[in-house]
């Protein structure tokens, strides 16, 4: 499986850099980028020890048959909570592709099965917004293997969450991930330097973070170095998105801070109360980030422009020879992936590639594709 090297930007809502004031980013996946695999592979074992354990599911799955995937589709992937298959669908909320317990489904099973379309609404379906979400979908797809249903898997799948999510806030995860930072996170060669030119333009950077700020910090220094807080004006840590967007000022405030060199290191708050920190009109704040319902959605109904940083641009048909083919078309039909990237005002492969832009410039109207690749 081979990316494309060229970097790609798309830019689906035009407006002047030079009339934004402050940057914020995302740290997961936007300015940090994981080992996803190994990350997935640690989680997934912690919360099948506890499935097991507190709630007495089999035994079984404690020694799965197969190692987990992270394919280059992963967030055109969901769970289907009607019959326990794992699903790819497309941009008008269709299956594309689908496999049942590790079976994959011929094309007439696929149209039987899942005639019409399906939404994350209406209950029926669990989709993947994030790499970190992935383990859900395996999850589900071992039990389905090893304890089958006859009826809906909505409560299953809560249960997985609520396992998976106690491996996080319990520490299992992140204290294994702090004993070997260097090992799932990637340090990222050039990213001070990028990041040092918008503050030389004038740009107010910040971070907001659903990560605790002692985790945040140390992955902060793994990725750009110990000059990180000399770069960021303000680290939200446990930043609760995307409920940060939503409360106003009032009543959200924040949490403990401390200094930490020029950063101002804080828990919680609102992006309404950061922006009364750092003086901040909500139309002239860029944020960058990974999650289109934690970052993208609630930034731009917050006011705040919008970048994506979607790593999944720089793959197509051609380059990808894994089962769940590309993440943005399918037997040349858009995916899901595809038409939620354009929520954001740009989208881009990687943070570096937002960075290389002028600071200062005018952002028209573009679609870099990959050669021989369909615009969504």
């Amino acid at each position: 499986m081979q990316a494309h090297s060229s970097p790609i930007l798309r830019v689906h809502r035009p407006f002047d850099l030079g009339a934004i004031d402050a940057v914020g980013f995302d740290l997961d996946h936007t300015l940090a980028i994981y080992d996803d695999a190994a990350v997935n592979e640690i989680a997934a074992s912690a919360a099948r020890g506890l499935l097991v354990e507190r709630l007495s599911y089999p035994r079984a799955i404690l020694n799965p048959a197969d190692s987990m995937e992270t394919p280059p589709a992963a967030r055109t992937l969901a769970a289907d909570l009607t019959h326990g298959a794992v699903i790819k669908l497309g941009a008008d909320r269709r299956v594309l592709h689908a496999r049942h317990a590790r079976r994959w489904l011929e094309p007439g099973e696929i149209e039987t099965r899942f005639a019409g379309t399906l939404d994350d609404r209406a209950g029926g379906i669990y989709s993947v917004y994030s790499p970190f979400e992935l383990p859900v979908l395996w999850l589900l797809e071992e039990l389905e293997a090893a304890a089958p249903l006859t009826g809906a898997r909505g409560s299953r799948c809560e249960d997985i969450r609520r396992m998976l999510d106690a491996a996080h806030t319990g520490g299992l995860l992140k204290n294994r991930l702090r004993e070997d930072l260097p090992r799932f996170v990637a340090a990222s060669p050039g990213l001070a330097v990028a990041l040092g030119r918008w503050v030389s333009a004038g740009k107010r950077l910040f971070v907001v973070t659903n990560s605790e700020p002692d985790f945040a910090a140390g992955v902060l220094e793994r990725v750009i170095g110990t000059s990180w807080p000399d770069l960021f004006d303000v680290v939200v840590a446990s930043a609760r998105k995307p409920g940060f967007f939503e409360a106003p000022a009032a009543s959200q405030g924040a949490g403990e801070m401390r200094r930490t060199g020029h950063a101002l290191v804080m828990e919680g708050g609102s992006a309404a109360t950061l922006e009364e920190m750092l003086g901040l009109r909500s139309g002239r704040v860029l944020f960058v980030g990974d999650n289109v319902r934690s970052d993208i959605r609630s930034a731009r109904a917050h006011g705040w422009h919008t970048a994506h940083v979607a790593p999944e641009l720089a793959f197509d048909d051609r380059t990808v020879a894994d089962e769940w083919g590309a993440p943005l078309t399918h037997g040349g039909r858009p995916t899901w992936l595809a038409q939620l990237l354009r929520e954001a005002d740009i989208a881009c492969d990687g943070v570096m590639r937002l960075l290389a832009i002028d600071p200062e410039t005018p952002l028209v109207r573009r679609e870099d594709n990959p050669a021989g690749a369909e615009t969504p």
